[in-house]
């Protein structure tokens, strides 16, 4: 009984991890590769706490070109991603528009 519990609570705290109004998934890999971005936008809360793990809300492409937009925590060593999807126009264009300053 026990162990069924555990089972159930595991399912729950999968991250939800899917592509915005398409059936297909979103690949790990490609959230990976949007964090490792060199051109990705990581974008922090003002008020996170310095001792609780820091929430980042990141926006990047993969290899393959997918734009990704993310939310996860880290503690500085170790990076958890809580869910991901793939950028909406809006945040394609600004991602775009932000990547440009760069150049």
């Amino acid at each position: 009984m026990e162990l069924f519990r555990h089972q159930e609570a595991a399912a729950q705290l999968r991250p939800p991890f899917f592509s915005q109004g398409k059936p297909a998934p979103l690949p790990p890999q490609d959230i990976e590769e949007s964090l490792e971005d060199p051109f990705s936008l990581k974008l922090f809360p003002e008020d996170h706490d310095k001792d609780a793990n820091s929430r980042c809300y990141n926006l990047g492409k993969s290899l393959r070109g997918r734009a990704v937009f993310s939310v996860s925590w880290t503690s500085g060593s170790k990076r958890r991603v809580v869910f991901a999807r793939d950028m909406t126009a809006s945040e394609h264009v600004f991602f775009e528009r932000k990547k440009a300053d760069l150049a």
